[in-house]
Formats: C-alpha cells, sequence, structure tokens
C-alpha cells in the first residue's frame, strides 16, 4: 500500500453510525410516542368519569347520548333544567365529576346554581347558561385520535360507567299540542262554557260585547253561534256561577278608579261590588265556577300583572301571591277557575308553566312546566307563545296562540283532566 493510498482513505467518525441512529429513533419515540402515550393513559383515566357525568346530568341514558349523539345529550339536559323548580340545584351532583374531568377546580361553581338562575329556564341575558357548563368537557374524540395507537378500542367500548355510578331520573317527555278548528278567544275578558242538547257553547266576552262558538264533537271544531239563544240567557257578558244563582260582571268605573266586579245573586239579582288591583288597572280576565271568581288585573307597565281571588263565601277579594317567574315584565299570564281550583298559567321565553291552589290561593302549587315551544318544533317564535286557559266543564283547555292571533282558523291546544295540575295531548 503506497502513501497516496493511505492518504486517501477517510478518518473514522468519532461515533459510531448505528447508535447515532438509536439516539434518532428515542428522539422520535420521545416526540411522537411519549405524547401518544400519555393521551392512552389519560383516556383510560377520564372515559368513566365521562360516562358517569353523562348519566348524572341526562338520566339512565346519559352515558350513551353524551357520546353518541350530543345534540340528544343537550335536549335531556336542558329538559332537566326547565323542568326543576326555580330553587332546584339539578346539577349540584355533577359540578366533582366536571371538575375531574376539565381539570379546573373553578368548573364545580357554576354547577352549584339554583334552575331558576339559567337563561335557558327564564332567568334573563344576564344569568348562567348552559353552555357555561359544556365549554369544561373534554374533547374525547381528540384525546383517543392522540392516543392511537396505544388505544384502539372504539370510544362507545370505552365509556362505560363505573359500577355505583348515580344517575338522574330521566326527564319526562311533555305533550305535544292537538289542533282544534275555530276556537277564536281573541280579546275574550270572560270564557265561560255552556253544555246544551245541541252541543257545549263556549260564551266569550271583552265585558262589553259577547259572541259564543258551538262544538258538537267534544271541543276540535268550534262553529259561530248567537250568544243571545235562549240556551244561554243571562251569560251574555257575564260568567255565571251557579245556574239561576250568582254570576259575575265587570264593573264600570269612574276615571282613574280601582277596576271591580260586580257580584248578581238571586233571582231579584242583587248586586255588590267588589274592587281589586290598584287605581289604573284593568280587568284582563275574569273566570269563574261553582265557588268564586278568580281575576287577573293588569296596569300600564309591564310586569304589574295582579291576580285576585274572590270565593262567593267571603265578602272581597285577596290578592294572590304570585311566582317570582310571573313577576317579570315579559312574562304573560292568564287565569281560569274549575271545581273550586284557581290555575294560573304563566309564558315566557316558549316555556308555559302552571300552578294551581284549592285554597283560595293561600297555597300555591309549584310552577309546572306543561309546554316547551323548542321542543316540539313549535311554529310560533318561542318568545312569543301566549296561553289562553278555556274551561270545558270539569276539564281545562290550554290554547297555545301567537300575540294577537287567537282568532285564527286553527290552533293547538293542550287538555287537562285533573284541573289543572297536569296537561295532556287533546
Amino acid at each position: 500500500m503506497t502513501a497516496d493510498t493511505i492518504a486517501a482513505v477517510p478518518a473514522p467518525l468519532p461515533f459510531r453510525l448505528r447508535t447515532a441512529l438509536g439516539v434518532l429513533l428515542v428522539g422520535i419515540f420521545g416526540v411522537v410516542a411519549v405524547p401518544r402515550a400519555r393521551a392512552a393513559y389519560r383516556l383510560q383515566g377520564i372515559v368513566n368519569k365521562y360516562a358517569d357525568y353523562g348519566l348524572c346530568m341526562a338520566g339512565p341514558t346519559g352515558s350513551v347520548v353524551i357520546q353518541e349523539d350530543p345534540a340528544q345529550f343537550r335536549a335531556l339536559v336542558r329538559r332537566r333544567l326547565i323542568s326543576a323548580g326555580a330553587d332546584e340545584k339539578p346539577f349540584a351532583r355533577c359540578g366533582k365529576l366536571a371538575s375531574d374531568l376539565s381539570g379546573r377546580t373553578f368548573a364545580e361553581l357554576a354547577y352549584q346554581a339554583t334552575a331558576g338562575s339559567f337563561f335557558e329556564w327564564g332567568a334573563g341575558a344576564s344569568a348562567h347558561n348552559l353552555s357555561e357548563l359544556y365549554g369544561e368537557l373534554p374533547n374525547l374524540e381528540a384525546i383517543a385520535a392522540q392516543a392511537y395507537p396505544f388505544s384502539r378500542k372504539p370510544l362507545r367500548e370505552l365509556v362505560r360507567p363505573s359500577l355505583g355510578a348515580k344517575e338522574a331520573v330521566h326527564p319526562s317527555e311533555l305533550p305535544s299540542p292537538g289542533k282544534v278548528h275555530g276556537l277564536r278567544t281573541g280579546g275574550a275578558v270572560i270564557r265561560s262554557a255552556v253544555d246544551t242538547t245541541r252541543g257545549r257553547i263556549l260564551m266569550l266576552s271583552t265585558g262589553q260585547e259577547p259572541w259564543a262558538v258551538r262544538s258538537r264533537d267534544l271541543g276540535r271544531t268550534w262553529t259561530p253561534t248567537s250568544a243571545w239563544q235562549a240556551a244561554v240567557d243571562g251569560h251574555a257578558n257575564r260568567c255565571v256561577s251557579r245556574v239561576g244563582g250568582a254570576s259575575f260582571a265587570i264593573a264600570s268605573r269612574d276615571s282613574g278608579g280601582r277596576p271591580a266586579i260586580l257580584l248578581e245573586e238571586g233571582l231579584m239579582g242583587q248586586s255588590s261590588r267588589r274592587e281589586l288591583g290598584k287605581v289604573g288597572d284593568h280587568v284582563a280576565v275574569l273566570g269563574c265556577d261553582e265557588s268564586g271568581a278568580v281575576v287577573l288585573t293588569q296596569g300600564k307597565s309591564p310586569g304589574s300583572a295582579r291576580v285576585m281571588a274572590c270565593p262567593l263565601a267571603s265578602a272581597g277579594c285577596r290578592e294572590i301571591e304570585l311566582p317570582e317567574l310571573a313577576k317579570r315584565t315579559d312574562a304573560v299570564l292568564d287565569v281560569a277557575r274549575v271545581a273550586r281550583t284557581v290555575v294560573i298559567a304563566v309564558a315566557k321565553d316558549g316555556l308555559v308553566r302552571v300552578t294551581t291552589s284549592r285554597d283560595e290561593g293561600v297555597t300555591m302549587t309549584p310552577l309546572s312546566l306543561v309546554f316547551d315551544a323548542r321542543e316540539v318544533g313549535h311554529a310560533l317564535a318561542p318568545a312569543n307563545t301566549v296561553p289562553t286557559l278555556v274551561p270545558m266543564g270539569k276539564r281545562l283547555m290550554l290554547q297555545l296562540t301567537a300575540p294577537n292571533a287567537a282568532s285564527a282558523a286553527e290552533s293547538d291546544v293542550l287538555i287537562s283532566d285533573d284541573f289543572g295540575a297536569s296537561f295532556r295531548t287533546f
């Protein structure tokens, strides 16, 4: 070997090539595999809590729909919320799970809020909203994608509740309204039904001008009829409490005076005046049954509605303390009286709730949700749903219309067989 040949041989590298390749592979593993392994570890640690959270928020099906049908999960959670009482805390037990899932200790605070403080319940724009709760949840699909290939099972197989997980009661579905034709109640302050041999006649009045509609098919179809016929003698512009006995009418008043009703009793028509409300108010609804009357008065400003119970056994009327929701400026109220029960309907943001009393308003039942315009896909703009309570003998019909549209040919209704305690599809 010559000197020139020796000089052409390159000098050896200061490290072994296999060593460099090993270091490179370790680096790639650290950059790619370690984060995926960590994602797999995190996924295994939260999938059970994720399913437990679904059960806690939405009931028995929550652990499935939270992953497979998020829209249905949100619908169930919303139904739980709006069905709860204003002072209830429907998600209080779920706060710890939300904190564990999100890793944020403050996430638990929103879950301690009362139902009545949520925008969806009707609290107003400045309140809590459900999106606050959903925003704290981890994205399982993204974590599962990052965890591959260390975790290869589909999420539907991984998301399983733990043993002993507590589940909420499944929120009940609300009844869908049925259709009636020709029930034109727009502007009616007085509403009372009279059963005759020719069908049921619904007497309606502004207090000054009466009109009537008749149904021969149990209330599904209504046609105009005379308000002065013999079958309804004495009912025009009056709410008859007992045939041949007592009836209520809206009393005329001097300018600036308080609204009042007249109670006419006996065959001689002896009348007594019962004042109610405040100066400047007007009578918006007058309803009655065999035991007395209920009156809804309205002032000039929003949120000034008052409900008065006027039993026959008493010489005057007493104001009923309304729930806080009914005092809001954008709430719409209606009242009725059937089978010695006072019924109050409150509508706000497309939700209609009902409360009843069997002791002249001394105690009222908690507000019960009976209609949700969004859930049933109602054609009305949710904020515009107006409830109209129509007595039908011992039953009570709830008509659902838009403002100034109660004279439409077709309207949606629910029916109650238990004096307003619950409503069903008609």
